[in-house]
């Protein structure tokens, strides 16, 4: 899956770990606020799954939404190359609109066959949903990288 002409993509001299600990939190909370705006406002009484506390418990949230932007900040990292993809914004949101798809979309399914009173329609909903999302953060975390990373590499276009 690594691109041949991004050789150096593992090796640990490459690597920036501030920078992808700091887009990863910046991810989080894009996250959570895409979240709340979607969940807390506009989907609010359209997606309601069974069993939903009235009020997550907001540590484990604000874990989840960390984990979940390191992780994304992370993978990203090893997959961007900066002289392969001449719109590197397409490739940011490429990136998370795959990674979306591979994670929400089996869920859906899952779900709706897992637990009673669960629709597969909501599922489905959701999973657009986080498509959008992802590729709007995955288009953050791509400009993001093109800005801040590897500006001292010999094969960053000028």
């Amino acid at each position: 899956m690594f691109d041949p002409d991004c050789p150096d993509l593992l090796k640990k001299e490459s690597r920036n770990v501030p920078l992808t600990v700091t887009i990863g939190l910046v991810a989080a909370a894009i996250i959570c606020i895409i979240d709340y705006i979607f969940y807390g406002v506009l989907a609010k009484d359209l997606i309601v799954y069974p069993g939903m506390r009235e009020m997550p418990d907001m540590t484990h949230m604000i874990i989840g939404y960390i984990i979940a932007g390191l992780l994304f900040s992370s993978i990203y990292a090893l997959w961007w190359c900066p002289i392969t993809f001449e719109n590197r914004w397409k490739k940011g949101c490429y990136f998370g609109a795959l990674l979306a798809i591979i994670i929400f979309l089996p869920r859906a399914f899952f779900n709706s066959a897992l637990f009673e009173g669960w629709k597969l329609s909501t599922g489905l909903i959701q999973t657009a949903y986080q498509v959008v999302q992802f590729a709007l953060v995955g288009y953050i975390i791509g400009e993001m990288y093109n800005k801040f990373g590897r500006k001292n590499t010999p094969s960053t276009p000028k």
